[in-house]
C-alpha cells in the first residue's frame, strides 16, 4: 500500500513542478490543491500512527498510582553523614 500512496505523491509532485512555470494561474491553483489534498492524508496517516504506538505504550487499564512514604531530612542529620 505504501508503494501506492509514494507513487501517487509523486505524480503529484511532478504535475506541479510541471506547471509551476507556466503562466496559467488555474492549472497551478489545481496543482497546488492536489498536493495539498496528499500532504493532508500523509500527515493524517502519521497521526494515526502516533496514536497507535501511544496506545500500546499507555494501555487503558493502568493501576491507581500509589503513595509512597517520604522521610524528610533535616540539615543537622546531613552534617552528620
Amino acid at each position: 500500500m505504501k508503494e501506492k500512496e509514494n507513487k501517487k505523491r509523486e505524480e503529484k509532485l511532478e504535475a506541479l513542478k510541471k506547471v509551476k512555470d507556466s503562466k496559467e494561474l488555474e492549472p497551478i491553483k489545481t496543482a497546488i490543491k492536489d498536493m495539498e489534498e496528499v500532504v493532508q492524508q500523509i500527515g493524517a496517516q502519521m497521526y494515526q500512527q502516533q496514536q497507535q504506538t501511544a496506545g500500546a505504550a499507555n494501555p487503558q487499564d493502568k493501576k491507581d498510582p500509589v503513595e509512597g512514604d517520604f522521610e524528610e531530612v533535616k540539615e543537622d542529620k546531613k552534617k552528620d553523614k
